[in-house]
């Protein structure tokens, strides 16, 4: 057996003012910013639908989701297809919108830790804020429940 930690590749994603650190394995494509179809008495967070792979999936600001409506003035420069993991009905995939390029790393247990010093307000769309290294800070979001909560509003189309 090797004493070496299991290594997982992960993407770095910048989003508004902060950093979305996530298993590569979760994003299925990266586009640059498309047209965005509003659909009316959605949530501000729900930015809409786009099409993509000849369907037509929600997209969603996840700054925006956990309170920061700051992010809804600023227009995103991409999206980040994610695959729908926990299976809901009609979500297979769904996009974020995304700031910059994502920068791929690898992650191991020893690599990252919990950052004590993160915005310590309560969103439930975040399972941690974590530090790597001494400079780089990112979030890991709680991809089931925006799963959950996205598919309520699907549900509701």
């Amino acid at each position: 057996m090797s004493d070496q930690q299991q290594e997982i590749n992960a993407l770095l994603v910048p989003l508004r003012g902060q950093f979305l650190l996530v298993p590569q394995a979760t994003v299925a494509e990266l586009t640059g910013s498309q047209l965005v179809s509003e659909v009316p008495k959605t949530p501000p967070w729900f930015k809409g639908v786009v099409e993509w792979r000849a369907e037509q999936i929600p997209v969603l600001c996840l700054e925006a989701l956990c309170g920061d409506n700051r992010a809804l003035e600023m227009p995103a420069q991409r999206l980040a297809i994610f695959y729908g993991i926990d299976g809901y009905a009609g979500l297979p995939f769904y996009a974020v919108e995304i700031a910059g390029i994502p920068h791929p790393m690898k992650i191991n247990q020893g690599s990252l830790e919990a950052d004590t010093e993160a915005n310590s307000e309560a969103c439930n769309y975040v399972s941690t804020y974590v530090r790597m290294g001494t400079q780089q800070h990112g979030l890991i979001a709680n991809l089931s429940e925006i799963e959950r909560t996205l598919s309520t509003v699907m549900e509701r189309l």
